[in-house]
């Protein structure tokens, strides 16, 4: 099997929003992708691999109890407004 594009991630199917393909050109190319994730980092790979962003990286869940409320476990595994905010200026630089 030839692959044509080799920017192309097997698997991985064409973005689509609200119904109209999204140009993967527009979609991954910025200054700083920020990826979160409230759950493992596995599934955002294939955004990150997409991505032609020169800055990139990736905020998520560590550890934790899950019998600490939402916010407690995300503050705790450092997800929050604030260090996103900040590691995204920080990648800026």
């Amino acid at each position: 099997m030839s692959r044509k594009n080799s920017n192309i991630i097997p698997g991985a199917g064409p973005f689509y929003f609200e119904g109209n393909k999204i140009d993967e050109i527009a979609l991954f190319d910025g200054d700083v992708l920020m990826a979160v994730s409230g759950g493992p980092s596995a599934p955002l790979e294939p955004v990150l691999l997409r991505t032609r962003t020169p800055r990139r990286d990736t905020i998520c869940w560590k550890r934790g109890e899950t019998t600490a409320s939402p916010t407690e476990i995300m503050e705790f595994n450092g997800i929050t407004p604030e260090f996103m905010i900040e590691r995204t200026e920080t990648l800026m630089m």
